[in-house]
């Protein structure tokens, strides 16, 4: 009878302390994780004139700063958004036909972004959160030339300015490893494909070319790494670990319950017939 109390005791415990290793987790159903990230970024530049010709295309280098937040709809789905942006620095002239004089013909271009992301997370533990994720939405390409031979240049009048918009896609793999119970460090890997198309301006001279409503693709990859914050506790915890931390109390306190009872019991017996 005792040898059966003790089997149901251990079945009991083992499939409690099972039940509870998932518990707790880096990410979760109804978590909220917000970060802050930068990196590098590589893109292939193109762009095209009004009717759809090819102007220039180059790879560049860059670098991004967005701020990405995450809502846990289940313990394996999340939903949320990125915003932020890349800087290239390009030559006006050789993409969008700008006729800028030489010295002055180089802007820094800038991409903003605001995607709705959805992600999975097929791999997570008590510190490490590995997801999958992709995302779309807004995208805008802008960038201004100023005069160099000024010594106040950004007080003059652009001598040429690009602003297009449209969308942009991203997929990529995001993971966070957490050093407390809500902050962590944060890295991720990605790819993007954006499109952006300038609105056409009026041409101020009759019959002349029109170089405006340039469109702007930009398909690259970048890497980030930063650190991130998660908010709202996890619900079931405590009582999952409440119960672990009383079974261990139970299975101690019969545990020495036992050795008491076995050094109670006399080391030689004596038989008389």
């Amino acid at each position: 009878m005792k040898k059966l109390a003790k089997s149901i005791y251990l079945i009991a415990f083992v499939g409690t302390t099972l039940c509870a290793q998932t518990q707790p987790l880096a990410f979760y159903k109804r978590c909220l994780v917000t970060s802050i990230t930068g990196g590098p970024s590589s893109a292939l530049y193109t762009t095209r004139t009004n009717d759809g010709r090819p102007s220039h295309s180059d790879r560049l280098t860059g670098s991004i700063d967005p701020i990405i937040m995450e809502y846990g709809i289940t313990n394996r789905l999340g939903i949320g958004f990125s915003h932020g942006g890349e800087t290239y620095y390009v030559n006006a002239n050789d993409f969008y036909n700008a006729n800028v004089q030489e010295g002055s013909e180089y802007m820094f271009s800038t991409t903003k972004y605001l995607t709705l992301d959805l992600s999975y997370h097929p791999f997570v533990t008590k510190r490490l959160d590995l997801a999958l994720f992709t995302g779309i939405g807004y995208y805008n390409v802008s960038g201004s030339c100023y005069n160099n031979n000024f010594d106040d240049k950004w007080s003059m009048p652009a001598l040429y300015n690009y602003n297009g918009r449209g969308a942009v896609a991203r997929v990529g793999v995001r993971s966070r490893f957490y050093l407390t119970k809500r902050f962590g460090v944060m890295g991720l890997l990605y790819a993007f494909n954006g499109y952006a198309k300038e609105k056409q301006k009026p041409n101020t001279v009759s019959d002349a070319v029109n170089n405006s409503s340039y469109s702007t693709s930009l398909t690259g990859v970048g890497a980030e790494l930063g650190i991130c914050y998660r908010l709202f506790k996890q619900k079931g915890v405590v009582k999952e670990t409440a119960k672990v931390k009383k079974a261990q109390r139970i299975k101690k306190v019969r545990k020495e319950k036992e050795e008491q009872e076995n050094d109670k019991a006399p080391l030689f017996r004596l038989v008389w017939d």
